[in-house]
């Protein structure tokens, strides 16, 4: 049996329309493809730990910078909070919500002092208690210091006390002229970028870029629909690729009959 004109014209439109959809669905095949390999390793990688700190990348996520970094120089590290992020010698600590007001260290332990709050860190940085009982029912901390010896000094509000060793005992007093108390410090800008550049890329790491470029959310919403015009392309391509083998087929045996 013969093609006819009109036959031969849908096997022709077909074929130009398959070679088309190929063609505008490679890109998509390729960015499926590559991400899928990647996400398929990420534990290899250690994309889910590697911070994104590229920033045309960071820019179109929106991630924006608060004030400049706050910066607190101790005997072992800088401790620097930027938003809700503090960081110890640049590299994140914890998250908290409450402003650093001082941060101060001896030999065995850091004292971070938040505004209602102190935390006691291992000299690596390991949180070893939260202390919220202050000696004053005002929790309004100003700052925290040093005395000649070493013991400690709370400034809350206009009262400033003095702590035994334990942290545990607090003790009114009027003369502080002794006391160091910490005070913000100013850092060099490579410090400070190294601050930024982790704030920023702090809750966005490669996996999450490679997942929403692999669902099409990394375009906006109008990715997802990219993504789903891509997957009616392939399926197109596998449904006309086979039509078209068919046809081929049927020609071959045709001519094979024939001879």
């Amino acid at each position: 049996m013969k093609n006819t004109p009109m036959v031969k014209l849908r096997q022709s439109n077909i074929g130009v329309l398959h070679r088309r959809a190929g063609v505008l669905a490679g890109l998509f095949i390729l960015i499926l493809a590559l991400s899928g390999v990647f996400l398929n390793h990420t534990e290899t990688f250690e994309l889910d730990q590697q911070q994104v700190d590229f920033k045309p990348m960071l820019a179109w996520y929106g991630i924006e910078l608060p004030d400049r970094p706050l910066h607190f120089k101790t005997d072992h590290h800088i401790i620097s909070q930027l938003g809700e992020q503090v960081y110890i010698s640049g590299k994140p600590l914890l998250h908290h919500e409450q402003k650093l007001v001082g941060a101060i260290s001896n030999n065995m332990f850091i004292l971070l002092t938040f505004q209602h709050q102190l935390m006691l860190l291992t000299l690596e940085g390991e949180l070893i208690e939260r202390i919220t009982e202050l000696p004053s029912n005002n929790t309004d901390i100003v700052s925290i210091g040093l005395d000649n010896n070493n013991n400690i000094a709370l400034l809350i509000r206009d009262e400033h006390f003095i702590a035994d060793q334990d942290l545990i005992n607090w003790q009114s007093i009027s003369d502080t002229h002794t006391i160091n108390w910490s005070k913000p410090v100013a850092m060099d800008n490579a410090f400070e970028n190294i601050i930024i550049t982790a704030y920023r890329g702090h809750d966005l790491n490669y996996e999450r870029v490679l997942l929403d470029l692999h669902s099409g959310r990394l375009f906006g919403s109008w990715g997802i629909y990219l993504m789903d015009i891509a997957a009616l392309l392939m399926i197109f391509l596998a449904l006309s690729g086979i039509y078209r083998w068919q046809q081929c087929r049927k020609k071959h045996l045709s001519k094979r009959h024939i001879v």
